[in-house]
């Protein structure tokens, strides 16, 4: 007769299996919570809407590109960066008003240049692009001065 507290080969192996696939389920868990939390903060800009004003200004504390080429000129341009979600191929219409009248513009990668451009003497000026890519598009709204205040707004 087998006494009740004796463990067999078979109890101690279902056991061992059973502790290694839940290590396995926590191990994976933390996996796509790390993925997810890296994500979210690499994630760059703010989320764009469609048909919802987004007014900011840009100043010189805001990151910027470029250099300083001396005797007061400068290539120098202070951005935002913004994300959208898009659809391939659809036309997205995007505009861009400079409050006070300043040179800014709205740069793809997707497009890789200008989607739309203001100046001093256009303050507002609207543009039609199709994106190439779906999915996530990051946006960069540039001014070539600062303090820059701008409106933009993007539709379909």
């Amino acid at each position: 007769m087998i006494s009740p507290c004796r463990r067999t080969p078979y109890t101690s192996k279902s056991k061992l299996m059973l502790l290694s696939r839940l290590g396995s389920v926590i191990f994976m868990i933390m996996m796509l919570l790390i993925t997810s939390l890296f994500s979210i903060s690499c994630s760059s800009g703010r989320d764009v809407e469609l048909g919802v004003n987004n007014r900011d200004t840009i100043t010189s504390n805001d990151p910027s590109e470029g250099e300083d080429l001396g005797d007061g000129a400068s290539s120098i341009w202070w951005y935002h960066t913004y994300t959208i979600d898009v659809e391939e191929g659809y036309p997205y219409e995007f505009t861009l008003t400079s409050i006070d009248g300043n040179t800014m513009g709205i740069w793809s990668e997707d497009k890789g240049s200008w989607i739309v451009e203001v100046s001093p003497s256009v303050s507002k000026r609207t543009a039609t692009y199709r994106f190439e890519q779906g999915g996530k598009q990051t946006l960069w709204v540039e001014a070539a001065e600062v303090p820059s205040e701008y409106v933009w707004y993007v539709t379909r």
